[in-house]
């Protein structure tokens, strides 16, 4: 609750929250002081979904939920764990010269870094094969949910131990390339 103003003690004077708060809903919500919200006033204003009312239901719904249940704080609890356990397993496996993590506990990431024989969408090729095969669907973000549970949790720990290690060794033996079943992915953004 109070998102990333209250995570960092900052009040803006405008800002913006999306279709989350509504659980999906198309819902957005633009807020901020009275000075700058009474401009609102002074100017036409209008969003596609202006007068639906099922998503302001579901974003009462949504923060009722928040509020009663204790979302953050858990979703904090199971993405720390998350990042504690992975962090170790890269240190313990000797793997932080290929990958490291960032983010925020409810939002993660597992980065690669360039080796010296193959760049990081090559590596992260590998690492989409190897984990879509044993029924993880991860790009290598881990967007926690309130469904998501410990057991969720460890399962994809469990699918890390056996693939990251597999990674350095295809690494280390330059076999990476031809263990690849199909396209290597590609940059979506490029420079013009």
């Amino acid at each position: 609750m109070g998102g990333a103003q209250k995570l960092f003690s900052v009040i803006p004077d405008l800002a913006t929250f999306g279709k989350g708060m509504a659980n999906g809903y198309p819902l957005s919500a633009v807020v901020g002081s009275d000075e700058v919200m009474q401009k609102v006033e002074d100017i036409f204003f209008s969003g596609t979904f202006g007068g639906e009312t099922l998503s302001l239901a579901a974003a009462s719904a949504v923060i009722d939920k928040y509020k009663n249940d204790n979302v953050v704080q858990y979703l904090k609890e199971i993405g720390t764990y998350l990042l504690e356990q992975l962090n170790k397993l890269i240190e313990d496996s000797n793997l932080n010269d290929i990958f490291w993590t960032a983010g925020h506990p409810a939002w993660s990431y597992l980065h690669t870094k360039e080796q010296e024989r193959y760049n990081a969408l090559e590596i992260k090729t590998f690492f989409l094969q190897e984990v879509f095969k044993r029924g993880v669907l991860t790009l290598g973000s881990h967007n926690l949910s309130f469904s998501h549970s410990k057991e969720d949790v460890d399962r994809l720990l469990e699918v890390y131990t056996e693939v990251l290690p597999i990674i350095k060794q295809h690494i280390n033996n330059q076999t990476l390339l031809e263990n690849i079943q199909g396209d290597i992915l590609e940059s979506l953004f490029k420079v013009r």
